[in-house]
């Protein structure tokens, strides 16, 4: 019997010298003996895809994207473009790459995302001090007994 993804409870059978179609195996995804969705192989892909986008600096098309993961020897041989598109398709959702398009052509590029503004006085453990309002020099809470300011000062 072959396991169809959409129905698991259904048992297909078919003629051994046929190849069983994306809808009922998942795709190369997918493990072809299992039937369960290949968590090592997809995450190799992913990370082909984003070190190629690394290393390029730029946008790139669902195609070039493949074809640097078919020549780095990472995409199976049953792996189609359309399938490299729509895990590229699922990291641009979940925020890791921009989806853009220049004219009909659809690309991918690395989504950059930066550090936030720090100076000293975010730095400080006082920025986070929920008593903080109530500090002043000589005071019931203030900065010459704070142990978390000593703490903080000893580092420079």
């Amino acid at each position: 019997g072959c396991g169809d993804l959409q129905n698991k409870n259904k048992k297909l059978y078919m003629l051994f010298h046929l190849e069983p179609s994306r809808e009922i195996t998942g795709g190369s995804f997918y493990d072809r003996e299992t039937g369960l969705f290949d968590d090592i192989y997809h995450s190799s892909m992913e990370e082909c895809a984003m070190n190629f986008l690394t290393m390029r600096n730029s946008a790139a098309s669902a195609a070039e994207i493949y074809q640097h993961t078919r020549e780095a020897g990472v995409a199976k041989d049953h792996t189609t473009k359309e399938e490299v598109a729509n895990m590229l398709d699922a990291v641009a959702q979940e925020g890791a790459l921009w989806k853009t398009k220049r004219g009909s052509e659809v690309l991918y590029e690395l989504r950059v995302f930066s550090l936030p503004f720090t100076n000293a006085y975010t730095d400080a453990p006082c920025s986070v001090c929920p008593v903080s309002h109530k500090c002043r020099p000589g005071g019931v809470v203030c900065p010459e007994s704070c142990a978390y300011l000593t703490e903080w000062l000893e580092q420079f």
